[in-house]
């Protein structure tokens, strides 16, 4: 349990180089259109107020996101 009042979605990507770039991208755009569109109802989030992290190289995918900016409701 958690103090701090989050819901945490881990998202499994496809890895190099059985599966080349940009597999992990599109995998990552996938999970967050799920999370945008189904976490409301499902997670019980505010799809506003979503925030992409990622450690060392699984940073990468989530930072493309804003950059394609192909999120409808993309703020930045």
């Amino acid at each position: 349990q958690s103090d701090v009042p989050c819901v945490v979605v881990i998202v499994g990507y496809r890895l190099a180089p059985k599966n080349p770039f940009p597999a992990a991208i599109g995998d990552g755009m996938v999970a967050l259109r799920w999370v945008e569109s189904e976490g409301p109802q499902r997670l019980r989030i505010d799809p506003s107020r979503i925030l992409l992290a990622g450690m060392s190289a699984s940073v990468y995918p989530p930072s493309t996101f804003f950059v394609q900016g192909e999120s409808p409701d993309t703020t930045f």
